[in-house]
Protein backbone atom coordinates (compact mmCIF):
# COMPACT_ATOMS: atom_id res chain seq x y z
CA UNK A 1 0.00 0.00 0.00
CA UNK A 2 2.92 2.32 0.66
CA UNK A 3 4.46 1.46 -2.69
CA UNK A 4 1.33 2.43 -4.61
CA UNK A 5 0.83 5.46 -2.34
CA UNK A 6 -2.65 4.41 -1.19
CA UNK A 7 -1.62 5.19 2.41
CA UNK A 8 0.52 8.09 3.63
CA UNK A 9 3.96 7.69 5.19
CA UNK A 10 2.81 7.24 8.78
CA UNK A 11 4.46 5.11 11.46
CA UNK A 12 3.63 1.41 11.47
CA UNK A 13 3.99 -0.59 14.69
CA UNK A 14 4.01 -4.38 14.85
CA UNK A 15 3.09 -5.08 18.47
CA UNK A 16 2.52 -8.80 18.74
CA UNK A 17 5.44 -10.93 19.99
CA UNK A 18 4.23 -14.04 18.15
CA UNK A 19 3.68 -11.99 14.98
CA UNK A 20 7.21 -10.60 15.22
CA UNK A 21 8.61 -14.12 15.62
CA UNK A 22 6.67 -15.37 12.58
CA UNK A 23 7.79 -12.34 10.56
CA UNK A 24 11.40 -13.15 11.44
CA UNK A 25 10.85 -16.72 10.24
CA UNK A 26 9.64 -15.32 6.90
CA UNK A 27 12.71 -13.11 6.67
CA UNK A 28 15.17 -15.91 7.53
CA UNK A 29 13.55 -18.80 5.67
CA UNK A 30 12.82 -17.43 2.24
CA UNK A 31 12.38 -20.91 0.75
CA UNK A 32 9.21 -21.42 2.76
CA UNK A 33 7.18 -18.83 0.84
CA UNK A 34 6.93 -17.08 -2.51
CA UNK A 35 7.99 -13.57 -1.49
CA UNK A 36 11.24 -12.29 -2.98
CA UNK A 37 14.07 -10.88 -0.87
CA UNK A 38 13.12 -7.40 -2.06
CA UNK A 39 9.47 -7.91 -1.12
CA UNK A 40 10.47 -9.11 2.36
CA UNK A 41 12.70 -6.10 2.90
CA UNK A 42 10.06 -3.70 1.58
CA UNK A 43 7.42 -5.31 3.80
CA UNK A 44 9.43 -4.54 6.93
CA UNK A 45 10.90 -1.20 5.87
CA UNK A 46 10.06 1.41 8.50
CA UNK A 47 7.99 -1.03 10.57
CA UNK A 48 8.70 -0.62 14.26
CA UNK A 49 8.58 -3.91 16.15
CA UNK A 50 7.42 -3.74 19.76
CA UNK A 51 8.61 -6.53 22.03
CA UNK A 52 8.40 -4.92 25.47
CA UNK A 53 5.11 -3.87 27.03
CA UNK A 54 6.70 -0.59 28.15
CA UNK A 55 7.05 0.31 24.46
CA UNK A 56 3.35 -0.46 23.96
CA UNK A 57 2.58 2.22 26.53
CA UNK A 58 4.86 4.64 24.66
CA UNK A 59 3.01 3.98 21.37
CA UNK A 60 -0.30 4.57 23.16
CA UNK A 61 0.94 7.99 24.29
CA UNK A 62 2.34 8.98 20.89
CA UNK A 63 0.13 11.58 19.20
CA UNK A 64 -0.78 11.55 15.53
CA UNK A 65 -1.90 8.98 12.96
CA UNK A 66 -0.34 5.53 12.98
CA UNK A 67 -0.99 1.95 11.98
CA UNK A 68 -0.81 -0.55 14.82
CA UNK A 69 -0.78 -4.27 14.13
CA UNK A 70 -1.59 -5.96 17.43
CA UNK A 71 -2.65 -9.56 17.29
CA UNK A 72 -5.09 -11.53 19.33
CA UNK A 73 -7.08 -13.99 17.28
CA UNK A 74 -10.54 -12.86 18.26
CA UNK A 75 -9.68 -9.93 20.53
CA UNK A 76 -9.69 -12.24 23.55
CA UNK A 77 -6.53 -10.99 25.22
CA UNK A 78 -3.09 -9.52 24.82
CA UNK A 79 -1.82 -6.05 24.06
CA UNK A 80 -4.57 -5.31 21.56
CA UNK A 81 -6.89 -4.77 24.52
CA UNK A 82 -4.81 -1.82 25.75
CA UNK A 83 -4.97 -0.24 22.30
CA UNK A 84 -8.71 -0.77 22.11
CA UNK A 85 -9.27 0.81 25.53
CA UNK A 86 -7.59 3.96 24.28
CA UNK A 87 -8.73 4.00 20.63
CA UNK A 88 -12.29 2.58 20.47
CA UNK A 89 -13.90 5.80 21.66
CA UNK A 90 -12.60 7.98 18.81
CA UNK A 91 -14.55 8.04 15.54
CA UNK A 92 -11.38 9.01 13.65
CA UNK A 93 -9.96 5.53 14.28
CA UNK A 94 -10.51 2.33 12.34
CA UNK A 95 -10.32 -1.11 13.92
CA UNK A 96 -9.63 -3.72 11.24
CA UNK A 97 -10.38 -7.30 12.27
CA UNK A 98 -8.81 -10.03 10.20
CA UNK A 99 -10.08 -13.57 9.88
CA UNK A 100 -12.92 -15.45 11.49
CA UNK A 101 -14.39 -14.09 14.73
CA UNK A 102 -16.01 -16.87 16.75
CA UNK A 103 -19.43 -16.15 18.27
CA UNK A 104 -19.24 -14.78 21.80
CA UNK A 105 -15.78 -13.25 21.42
CA UNK A 106 -14.99 -9.53 21.57
CA UNK A 107 -14.01 -9.76 17.92
CA UNK A 108 -17.45 -11.10 17.03
CA UNK A 109 -19.16 -8.39 19.06
CA UNK A 110 -17.10 -5.68 17.37
CA UNK A 111 -17.75 -7.15 13.92
CA UNK A 112 -21.50 -7.26 14.59
CA UNK A 113 -21.61 -3.54 15.41
CA UNK A 114 -21.92 -3.58 19.19
CA UNK A 115 -22.19 -0.15 20.80
CA UNK A 116 -19.85 -0.99 23.67
CA UNK A 117 -17.44 -3.73 24.66
CA UNK A 118 -16.11 -4.92 28.02
CA UNK A 119 -12.33 -4.86 28.47
CA UNK A 120 -10.55 -5.49 31.76
CA UNK A 121 -13.85 -5.29 33.65
CA UNK A 122 -14.95 -1.93 32.21
CA UNK A 123 -17.26 -1.06 29.30
CA UNK A 124 -15.91 1.11 26.48
CA UNK A 125 -18.10 2.80 23.86
CA UNK A 126 -17.36 1.79 20.27
CA UNK A 127 -17.20 4.98 18.21
CA UNK A 128 -14.33 3.90 15.96
CA UNK A 129 -15.14 2.44 12.56
CA UNK A 130 -14.91 -1.36 12.70
CA UNK A 131 -14.13 -3.25 9.51
CA UNK A 132 -13.36 -6.90 8.87
CA UNK A 133 -11.28 -8.80 6.32
CA UNK A 134 -12.82 -12.26 6.13
CA UNK A 135 -10.33 -13.74 3.69
CA UNK A 136 -7.34 -13.80 6.05
CA UNK A 137 -6.76 -16.56 8.54
CA UNK A 138 -3.66 -17.75 10.32
CA UNK A 139 -5.02 -21.28 10.61
CA UNK A 140 -4.71 -24.11 8.16
CA UNK A 141 -8.04 -25.21 6.77
CA UNK A 142 -9.39 -28.76 6.81
CA UNK A 143 -7.67 -29.74 3.56
CA UNK A 144 -4.32 -28.39 4.79
CA UNK A 145 -4.62 -30.30 8.07
CA UNK A 146 -5.45 -33.56 6.27
CA UNK A 147 -2.52 -33.00 3.88
CA UNK A 148 -0.19 -32.40 6.84
CA UNK A 149 -1.47 -35.50 8.67
CA UNK A 150 -0.88 -37.57 5.54
CA UNK A 151 2.86 -36.95 6.01
CA UNK A 152 2.98 -38.32 9.58
CA UNK A 153 5.02 -41.52 9.46
CA UNK A 154 4.00 -43.17 12.73
CA UNK A 155 0.33 -43.61 13.64
CA UNK A 156 -0.47 -41.43 16.65
CA UNK A 157 -1.86 -43.07 19.77
CA UNK A 158 -4.65 -40.49 19.86
CA UNK A 159 -5.60 -37.34 17.95
CA UNK A 160 -7.33 -34.52 19.81
CA UNK A 161 -9.27 -31.74 18.15
CA UNK A 162 -9.26 -28.86 20.57
CA UNK A 163 -10.08 -25.77 18.51
CA UNK A 164 -13.10 -25.01 16.40
CA UNK A 165 -16.85 -24.99 16.36
CA UNK A 166 -18.50 -28.30 17.20
CA UNK A 167 -19.94 -29.02 13.74
CA UNK A 168 -16.63 -28.31 11.98
CA UNK A 169 -14.72 -30.30 14.61
CA UNK A 170 -17.04 -33.28 14.17
CA UNK A 171 -16.64 -33.14 10.38
CA UNK A 172 -12.85 -33.05 10.74
CA UNK A 173 -12.96 -35.92 13.26
CA UNK A 174 -14.85 -38.11 10.79
CA UNK A 175 -12.55 -37.22 7.90
CA UNK A 176 -9.43 -38.07 9.93
CA UNK A 177 -10.96 -41.36 11.04
CA UNK A 178 -12.02 -42.26 7.48
CA UNK A 179 -8.77 -41.18 5.82
CA UNK A 180 -6.28 -42.63 8.30
CA UNK A 181 -8.15 -44.91 10.70
CA UNK A 182 -6.73 -43.04 13.67
CA UNK A 183 -8.56 -42.66 16.98
CA UNK A 184 -9.84 -39.07 17.16
CA UNK A 185 -11.48 -37.29 20.09
CA UNK A 186 -12.95 -33.82 20.28
CA UNK A 187 -11.46 -32.52 23.51
CA UNK A 188 -14.03 -31.36 26.08
CA UNK A 189 -13.50 -28.57 28.58
CA UNK A 190 -12.68 -29.89 32.04
CA UNK A 191 -12.03 -33.46 30.87
CA UNK A 192 -8.81 -35.36 31.64
CA UNK A 193 -7.38 -37.74 29.06
CA UNK A 194 -4.91 -40.48 29.93
CA UNK A 195 -2.31 -41.38 27.30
Amino acid sequence: MRENKSIPQIPIYLDTPMGINVTELYLHHRGWHILTDAQCQTMMHDVHTIREFEHTLHVLDTKGPKIIIAGSGMVTGGRVLFYLEKLLGDERNTILLSGFQAPGTRGSLLASGTSDVKIHGKYYPVKAEVLQINSLSAHADQADLLWWMGHIKNKPQQVFINHGELQASETLRLKIKDAFGWPVTIAAMGETYDL
